[in-house]
């Protein structure tokens, strides 16, 4: 949920903060009628993506206290073919975008191999990931090990 950047083959949620003008606009109306949609375009104007968009309190699950209106615009960043850097714009009425956020996109996050692939159960074992765009974004990785259980 990073809005200065994703790798370019993540999917990821955005929550791009919105002054909707709650004193001049319908909220009801908003929901009912907007037509909320995110463009993300190259610098040079040769490629352009649309994804969908729509009004969201941040952090998620605080829209269920009572009276609480929307304070954000989520969208989901697209599969970007390659790292560059493009603009980010949103739209109500699916024409007119404003905005103008510089977005990231990185190296394309993708794991080669993982090594060693098995350790005891005691734990403490190094473990070497290899791929691409783990730190892509300048900001810690985490990464979780658990069990993974199967049925027969």
């Amino acid at each position: 949920m990073n809005i200065r950047g994703t790798p370019a083959n993540q999917e990821k949620p955005i929550f791009i903060k919105t002054n909707f003008r709650w004193d001049k606009n319908d909220p009801k109306k908003f929901a009912q009628y907007g037509n909320f949609s995110c463009r993300f375009s190259s610098l040079d104007g040769k490629r352009v993506m649309y994804t969908k968009a729509r009004m969201e309190n941040y952090p998620l699950g605080s829209s269920q206290e009572e009276g609480s209106l929307p304070t954000h615009t989520l969208c989901t960043s697209p599969d970007w073919p390659g790292p560059e850097p493009v603009k980010l714009d949103i739209s109500v009425n699916g024409q007119e975008y404003s905005g103008d956020f510089t977005f990231n996109f990185y190296d394309k996050l993708d794991l080669y191999r993982i090594v060693p692939m098995a350790g005891p159960n005691e734990g403490n074992t190094k473990v070497k990931l290899y791929g691409s765009g783990f730190n892509s974004g300048k900001e810690d990785v985490f990464v979780r090990w658990g069990v993974l259980e199967t049925e027969r």
